[in-house]
């Protein structure tokens, strides 16, 4: 699993470098992976640093789905250091070449974000889930509508990796029906856009720059 993720994140310099070769004019070159999110339960120092520790997390073997494992090595030219820890009896060969290689120049980061989970830290800093409320809406598919995820994930994103944020993915399964005039009015699709873009308006206005 390490091994196919590190030749990924090659396969993935060498494309940005053949891009930039080819390209006969200036192009915009971004990355788009995709995982958990997290957001704080208020606005307390402590809730805060708790949600962006956890979103950055790296997470236990044999799941690689976290945010910093396939892009702080990207963006920031290394690895994270608690993923090295816990890893480090599986990792494959990992070489300066090889990070060079990944380490490619980007114009913007992208993420796809559809849900997220609120956390609060406990006494000692650390993210502990808040559970949600009976009847929390939740789409057809069981994720929770959490439009939190698009403040705090560009937020945190941002703060990261410094560079424009591009919302790649987003919205909702819903089991909506045509009704008897023959239309499919979806309100609550409407609704979760609604708020999803709320919450990424707030985003821009404390000057997460969103393209």
């Amino acid at each position: 699993l390490l091994q196919m993720a590190h030749n990924m994140l090659k396969c993935h310099g060498a494309a940005v470098k053949a891009m930039r070769a080819a390209a006969k004019r200036p192009i915009k070159i971004g990355y788009a992976p995709t995982c958990s999110t997290f957001f704080p339960k208020s606005n307390s120092p402590e809730d805060i640093e708790a949600a962006r520790k956890r979103y950055f997390a790296c997470s236990k073997l044999p799941s690689l789905w976290n945010v910093s494992w396939f892009s702080d090595p990207v963006m920031l030219g290394r690895y994270p250091e608690d993923g090295l820890q816990m890893y480090k009896d599986y990792l494959p060969e990992i070489t300066e070449e090889d990070m060079e290689l990944i380490h490619q120049p980007l114009d913007f980061y992208a993420q796809n974000i559809y849900t997220s989970q609120e956390v609060c830290a406990d006494e000692n800093g650390e993210a502990v889930r808040v559970q949600r409320p009976i009847g929390h809406p939740l789409t057809a598919n069981k994720w929770a509508v959490s439009p939190e995820a698009l403040y705090w994930g560009p937020k945190f994103l941002y703060e990261r990796y410094g560079l424009p944020i591009s919302i790649t993915e987003n919205g909702m399964a819903d089991a909506a029906m045509p009704t008897p005039d023959g239309c499919v009015h979806d309100p609550c699709r409407i609704e979760f856009l609604r708020r999803y873009l709320t919450s990424l308006e707030k985003a821009t206005d404390d000057g997460i720059p969103i393209i």
